[in-house]
């Protein structure tokens, strides 16, 4: 499976949301990362059919997508940021609700249904009305929602917005799972949701793909422009008004203000190792 972005763009009046975009997506997961207003919510709505493009192709197996029709979207599935509840559905009620609007019926649905539940660890609150589910269970609930039909290319956007760190491990864990034999493009402003477990990683600014490359690749690339500088906590706001693309870090033996740039000032100790993508989405992304 080959899905082929061609010359993609988008704008809005005279604003241009997606610059002229070309690239090529097989198995995999993908990473999206990019500050508001990067163009990560204007391609997945590209990518499903649901905004109309300014210019360009998107085809699957060299096929255009909008020839496709609902071929094509038979083989997506799409996991929302938020979406509004029957909130006195229970989480199989709600499941069996969009697989019947995805054309599933029948034992082939019932079947899908138990099998998803079992797989985001749902099973046996499958009855429990929605309104009753924590913020975690309902991510999930969407996320099952998503795979059903077994699609081939799954989108999530922000999949683990507001969630704690276990309900977010979930997440990821259930994602890395699904999968094999399949196109995934999580969006995400976390970073930590998509550095285990992406493929590659496309750096979004301004409309623009800026970069896309393995998440040890992207590491690598800002070897020496990472620093450190230890400081206690009434040097830290000063750090902070100097140095405006910072990020604070507490260790065991104090806090330490980790800055990236071509050039660190000579105060900043230079880190060469334990470099995270954290630093690769401030050097490339937060930086003017």
């Amino acid at each position: 499976m080959k899905l082929e972005i061609k010359g993609l763009s988008k704008k809005y009046g005279d604003f241009q949301a997606l610059k002229a975009l070309n690239v090529e997506f097989t198995e995999g997961i993908y990473g999206i990362l990019g500050p508001n207003g990067a163009g990560k919510s204007t391609f997945m709505n590209l990518l499903t059919d649901n905004l109309k493009r300014t210019a360009g192709e998107i085809c699957l197996d060299g096929k255009e997508i909008l020839s496709l029709g609902k071929e094509y979207r038979a083989k997506l599935g799409y996991m929302p940021q938020q979406q509004g509840f029957y909130e006195q559905f229970s989480a199989m009620e709600f499941l069996r609700y969009i697989g019947k609007l995805k054309g599933l019926k029948g034992r082939k649905l019932n079947g899908q249904i138990e099998e998803l539940l079992t797989k985001v660890n749902l099973y046996e609150i499958r009855h429990s009305p929605m309104s009753s589910l924590s913020g975690g269970m309902r991510q999930r609930v969407l996320l099952a929602q998503a795979l059903l039909g077994k699609p081939e290319i799954v989108i999530m956007d922000e999949p683990t917005a507001g969630l704690d760190p276990k309900e977010r491990i979930n997440i990821r864990n259930i994602v890395a799972e699904i999968s094999k034999d399949k196109i995934v493009f999580i969006a995400t402003h976390v970073v930590s949701d998509i550095e285990c477990i992406a493929s590659k990683v496309l750096l979004l600014k301004k409309g623009e793909l800026i970069r896309m490359e393995s998440p040890a690749g992207l590491i690598a690339s800002v070897r020496g422009k990472a620093g450190e500088i230890p400081c206690t906590k009434e040097e830290l706001q000063k750090l902070q008004e100097k140095y405006v693309t910072g990020n604070t870090i507490q260790r065991q033996e104090g806090l330490f203000f980790r800055i990236v740039g071509d050039d660190l000032p000579p105060e900043a100790n230079v880190i060469w190792n334990n470099l995270t993508l954290e630093d690769v989405y401030m050097y490339y992304l937060e930086q003017s």
